[in-house]
């Protein structure tokens, strides 16, 4: 079981991400409750466009150690990526669903198609990179895409440039990597109001993907209220008098 968990680790490097999570599933057949393949097998998963597969190895995961390291991160991560591939996510992001076809390329993933990379949500899979991608990692990748997909260049596209440029704007900078992998971006704006419908979505819309996912599986963290939230009426009137003055909520400042 080691052995597997061992050589998939060195094919995720190598981003032959298939082969890493067969190995990882070899893995784990021979020993279920290996905690390091299960991680893996969720990164893998993650990256390999697969996110209901790395939920499940992480929610397995933490059946067998609530206090993995940065589980909570990755849980995040997880549902974030789900909710992108399904078109729960802001219209910034452009187009329609793509699933990357990961191949190797010097060490390198190749994202997506010629024509198709500007319709791909994700911005590591843009990129080609890992989710613990370096800095120096990240900046090699965006070097290979930009070239790649060069306007100037025969092949090239202003669109899949353009993409390009938008994820490594992301990734590079650390606040918005973090906002990012908080699935920041998957906010939507609601323009009516008026309705009581409006006023269950604002308060939908408090809590951020972070402390959703948090509160589903770390209720511990938080205080429980046996008769509902008693500042719940005062967070909807303050957001009906931020809307009515047009004012922009605090998740739309800046990104």
């Amino acid at each position: 079981a080691e052995l597997h968990a061992h050589r998939a680790a060195c094919l995720r490097r190598a981003r032959d991400l298939p082969r890493a999570i067969a190995d990882l599933e070899v893995s784990i057949s021979l020993f279920p409750c290996y905690k390091r393949a299960l991680f893996r097998h969720g990164v893998c998963s993650l990256e390999a466009e697969k996110p209901e597969g790395a939920i499940t190895s992480f929610e397995t995961l933490m059946g067998l150690d609530r206090e993995w390291p940065h589980l909570l991160d990755w849980l995040v991560r997880a549902h974030a990526a789900q909710r992108r591939q399904s078109g729960d996510y802001s219209s910034r992001i452009y187009g329609a669903d793509h699933s990357t076809d990961y191949q190797d390329r010097e060490g390198w993933a190749q994202a997506a198609g010629e024509g198709d990379i500007a319709a791909e949500k994700d911005h590591y899979s843009v990129l080609g990179v890992s989710r613990d991608v370096t800095e120096k990692q990240l900046k090699k990748a965006y070097r290979l895409m930009s070239l790649k997909y060069h306007p100037d260049k025969e092949g090239g596209s202003t669109r899949a440039f353009q993409r390009v440029a938008e994820a490594y704007d992301t990734l590079n900078d650390p606040e918005k990597r973090q906002r990012y992998d908080d699935g920041e971006d998957l906010r939507k704006k609601r323009r009516d109001t008026d309705s009581d419908s409006e006023d269950e979505d604002d308060e939908r819309k408090k809590k951020s993907l972070r402390e959703e996912i948090e509160r589903k599986y770390f209720p511990e963290r938080y205080k429980f209220w046996p008769f509902g939230d008693p500042f719940v009426e005062k967070r909807k009137r303050q957001e009906r008098q931020r809307q009515k003055q047009g004012k922009p909520a605090w998740w739309e400042e800046n990104f």
